[in-house]
């Protein structure tokens, strides 16, 4: 489509982020009502934090591009140690 958004989690931050949205204090507003949301929630499952994590661990696992690998170790200075250490911790 024309915009998205998505989350994203980096050493102790855990971001949200959208581009080209039209309505951008609206997703703001719902970016708020979701961390509400999944705090107040208690339909929320061991099933549903399992799932989350097999994603979470997915993406972690996930084949690397040299550009890739690059923004992580510069920008980031998130090294293979690193990702290693935090796949155990």
């Amino acid at each position: 489509g024309a915009y998205g958004g998505g989350c994203a989690q980096n050493k102790n931050i855990f971001a949200f982020f959208s581009y080209r949205d039209p309505c951008s204090l609206k997703t703001v507003e719902t970016f708020k009502e979701s961390i509400d949301w999944i705090l107040k929630n208690e339909n929320v499952t061991g099933m549903d934090i399992d799932q989350a994590l097999l994603s979470l661990f997915g993406t972690l696992d996930s084949p690397k591009s040299p550009s890739q690998k690059g923004y992580q170790e510069f920008l980031q200075d998130i090294d293979e140690d690193i990702r290693q250490k935090h796949r155990e911790g």
